[in-house]
């Protein structure tokens, strides 16, 4: 049936998408790619979601996939890293869980403009430094996601970054960026010390995570909060979607960051749950109290809000938050459309019939249930990205 389908195609360019669910036979899987290869001129766009990949692909050159322009590869190997430096028109690169101990190939990064690494293991052979080095290759990069390794006590020895404080390096065309680094002090992947090194004028969203698998009380960093805003202030960008996952910070810092956000339309913020016994998470009071003031972020359209009440005494402040935020008559801006409160306490002011009174707009208020500890550990161990579940697309 795919065979009839791939020749009643024509000449279009082909997007492919492959997941084989585990206990497939190899066979198979070579059988398929066997059908599919005689059409790799015609590849456009290629995602490989599966593991252990056979060696298939190692003999194409890059007259036989000279349309290729989105690629991803899970689970990379010697051979699938060979690859990578094939396609000459490959705009759009993903690269999850390095399986061997060979680096990325040279190729011409300054043609990417949208790069994802991601690895818990030795991220590709790059140290903090070397990331800042490829990044700085990829002049015309405009969104970029990273998830480095955490460490864990027993796991891996990760690399020493070879960069140094003082050395920054400026993207200009990078418009959003996601980042999963460590938040334990001395991790080569600390966070704070990768955004220091960034100046990014043109970024408009942001996603941060500050991970920790360490719960042994091992010194995490204080200062994520305020090297975000130094982040902005130093970009002197404007951006609109923010969403921070952190444990412990200066709230001042994050207000800083919101008042030059004048543009800003999404916020989520996400602190640990409960089970992060030895984590001291910041009191975002003050900083939720003045985002009352309608001044601040005056665009805001959407808000969401995970475990920020470790006390009792934060509802009244965000029950006053919503009302203000969600009122028709609001001088300064539009009114909310989407609130979603993920409380970690039971609150008898922030309940299902205040968040019906605050139609029109989309109320979502979620007070502790039997699954809470699930979907907080869910939330608090970074991003996560929907995978396919099964089968092949091709379009």
């Amino acid at each position: 049936m795919l065979r009839t389908w791939l020749q009643r195609s024509g000449n279009r360019p082909l997007s492919i998408s492959v997941f084989i669910p585990h206990g497939a036979g190899f066979e198979e899987l070579r059988i398929f790619m066997d059908i599919i290869l005689p059409y790799s001129p015609r590849w456009k766009s290629l995602r490989l979601v599966q593991n252990n990949w056979p060696e298939l692909l190692h003999n194409l050159t890059s007259e036989d996939v000279p349309l290729l322009e989105v690629l991803q590869m899970n689970s990379v190997s010697d051979h699938d890293s060979r690859f990578v430096s094939i396609p000459p028109n490959l705009r759009n690169l993903t690269l999850k869980q390095m399986l061997s101990d060979a680096p990325i190939p040279p190729r011409r990064w300054d043609r990417i403009t949208s790069l994802c690494l991601e690895s818990s293991r030795n991220f590709f052979n790059l140290d903090a430094g070397q990331v800042l080095e490829l990044l700085e290759q990829c002049t015309n990069l405009q969104s970029c996601k990273l998830e480095f390794p955490v460490g864990a006590a027993g796991g891996p020895p990760l690399p020493v970054s070879s960069t140094s404080a003082a050395h920054q390096i400026t993207l200009l065309h990078l418009s959003t960026l996601s980042l999963t680094a460590d938040v334990i002090a001395t991790s080569p992947f600390n966070i704070v010390r990768f955004l220091a090194a960034l100046v990014l004028p043109s970024l408009r969203g942001l996603d941060l995570s500050g991970v920790s698998r360490d719960f042994s009380r091992t010194p995490v960093v204080s200062d994520a909060l305020l090297a975000l805003d130094e982040l902005v202030c130093r970009s002197s960008c404007d951006v609109q979607t923010l969403r921070v996952q952190f444990a412990e910070g200066d709230p001042g810092a994050l207000l800083r960051c919101l008042r030059r956000c004048s543009g800003l339309t999404s916020l989520n913020l996400v602190q640990p749950g409960f089970f992060d016994d030895d984590v001291e998470a910041s009191d975002l009071a003050s900083a939720l109290r003045e985002l009352g003031d309608l001044s601040l972020c005056p665009r805001l359209s959407q808000l969401r809000l995970a475990n920020c009440d470790r006390t009792d005494e934060i509802h009244p402040i965000l029950k006053a938050l919503v009302e203000a935020r969600c009122a028709r008559a609001n001088p300064n801006g539009a009114p909310l459309c989407t609130v979603e409160l993920n409380l970690l306490r039971d609150s008898t002011l922030l309940t299902t019939e205040f968040a019906a009174a605050m139609h029109p707009s989309e109320v979502t208020i979620s007070n502790p249930a039997g699954e809470r500890f699930d979907s907080v550990r869910t939330a608090t161990l970074g991003i996560q990205e929907i995978e396919l579940k099964g089968g092949l697309r091709v379009d």
